[in-house]
């Protein structure tokens, strides 16, 4: 796309005069959500004064609101080649690079506007978002903290800090950012959704359940919620409270390969083995490289004396994850079936050496010998 193409121009005898009247409407219209129409005028103000600042800015803006992150980037680069110190345009163009995962490129731009401006909370908490997505989590961390030393009542520093805390494992720090997030925001559901996460990876489960349910009471469309509180459901053996919340997930995200794979895990314990494969199949329909998906489906196959089939779901495992203990046992008891005996005890002497405190690859090689 070229930098200010404009296939739909605004013809008349506009002179420079009219350009803030001109922005004035798209202006308007931008707020109102008319995006396109929006556009037409800002690159038809451009056209006029292709070196305009507000109407590049804003035409950047709309881009990236767009999902056309490239040409944001290219609108907000020549906003800086005019105004060098621009640093809100810095930061922008740091978000349409974060959109377009290249996060180095962000968090130099992200840099470049927290040297023109040292106090700009919202370069440091972007910095800290693209620190974050490399696994930089110290230094995500000391900006979230630069950020709040700014904007010490902002909640979502505070919920994104925690979420860096809790990655480092420093848990009681985390839950001190997630309940100081709520106490400013006490309807953040993504606050409450990640404290119940840390309480589930702290196994306090019946805690984890309940921030679950806030973070669904405050946003009831919020997926996560509903998929974390029915894992946290699964680890508690209460399948069918379990299950609605994994068909919730799933109204939500249809594509979340998670919930089905754990859904066909749940449906498996209840034998309902036919719900279970259709489960396992979209899962790796979507996903085509999930071992664990391929397991629990050879398990399914393999109730299902499907045994060639998931003779073949384990190879996969196997070949995706060649130090899968679990797979390795699942295999052998699969070939002690087919009669293919030496090939299990390989398979299972295999599963031990990965692990050789696995009890069940010793319990089904006991097996074998005694045969």
């Amino acid at each position: 796309m070229a930098l200010f193409k404009n296939n739909y121009s605004y013809r008349g005898n506009i002179l420079k005069k009219d350009i803030n009247h001109l922005l004035e409407m798209a202006m308007a219209e931008h707020q109102n959500g008319q995006l396109h129409s929006a556009e037409i005028k800002y690159l038809s103000a451009l056209e006029i004064d292709a070196n305009h600042l507000t109407a590049l800015q804003l035409s950047g803006l709309l881009a990236f609101q767009l999902q056309n992150y490239q040409c944001s980037i290219e609108r907000l680069s020549k906003v800086i080649f005019l105004k060098p110190n621009c640093f809100e345009a810095y930061n922008n163009r740091g978000i349409a690079y974060f959109e377009q995962k290249d996060f180095k490129a962000a968090i130099d731009d992200y840099s470049l506007a927290i040297k023109i401006n040292p106090n700009y909370a919202e370069a440091f908490y972007n910095r800290g978002l693209a620190r974050q997505e490399l696994g930089e989590l110290d230094d995500a961390i000391g900006d979230y903290t630069s950020a709040l030393s700014i904007k010490p009542t902002s909640s979502k520093i505070f919920n994104n800090r925690g979420i860096a805390l809790q990655q480092i494992k420093q848990f009681n720090n985390a839950m001190s950012d997630y309940e100081h997030a709520l106490s400013i925001d006490p309807d953040y559901a993504e606050a409450h959704n990640n404290l119940g996460t840390l309480c589930k990876e702290m196994n306090l489960l019946e805690n984890a359940l309940n921030h679950y349910s806030d973070a669904i009471f405050f946003d009831p469309t919020l997926a996560d919620a509903f998929y974390n509180r029915g894992i946290t459901f699964q680890k508690l053996n209460r399948a069918s409270e379990s299950l609605n919340d994994f068909d919730q997930a799933l109204v939500f995200n249809p594509q979340n390969t998670e919930a089905l794979n754990n859904r066909g895990l749940i449906l498996k314990k209840l034998n309902r083995y036919d719900e279970a494969l259709s489960d396992l199949d979209k899962a790796l329909a979507i996903k085509d490289d999930f071992s664990e998906a391929y397991n629990n489906r050879g398990n399914v196959r393999f109730a299902l004396s499907r045994l060639e089939d998931a003779l073949v779901d384990f190879n996969k495992v196997i070949s995706l994850k060649p130090d899968d203990r679990e797979a390795y046992s699942n295999r052998a008891l699969v070939l002690k079936e087919l009669g293919r005996f030496d090939e299990a005890m390989a398979d299972l002497n295999k599963a031990i050496a990965l692990d050789p405190t696995y009890p069940e690859a010793h319990w089904n090689k006991a097996v074998q010998l005694l045969l």
